[in-house]
């Protein structure tokens, strides 16, 4: 059985809303972020998430990454923005992971 850590929820909503970037933000093409000289804001993939709240909450056998959805791939790579939507069954997913931690 997996040992439960309260995590307060301040907290919590902290790393959800860091796991969730501006998935509201208006669509711009590849070639006009590219045009500005910008990079594409992208959200972590599972592995990153995973890691992430591992080093925040000072967890070593933090196991979330198979709550998650399987992450997008674009050019083979699974850290493109390209392939890293933000879809309301992520958020959704994300913060049942983030509860889960919590009991």
């Amino acid at each position: 059985m997996r040992a439960r850590v309260f995590v307060p929820p301040a907290m919590l909503w902290a790393i959800v809303i860091a796991a969730a970037p501006l998935a509201i933000a208006e669509p711009v093409s590849p070639k006009q972020v590219v045009a500005a000289g910008r990079a594409p804001v992208r959200r972590l993939n599972r592995r990153e998430y995973e890691n992430t709240l591992r080093d925040l909450l000072d967890l070593p056998g933090l196991a979330i990454r198979d709550m998650l959805p399987e992450d997008g791939r674009a050019h083979g790579f699974d850290k493109s923005a390209a392939g890293l939507d933000v879809s309301p069954v992520h958020i959704a997913a994300y913060r049942s992971a983030v509860a889960n931690l919590s009991g």
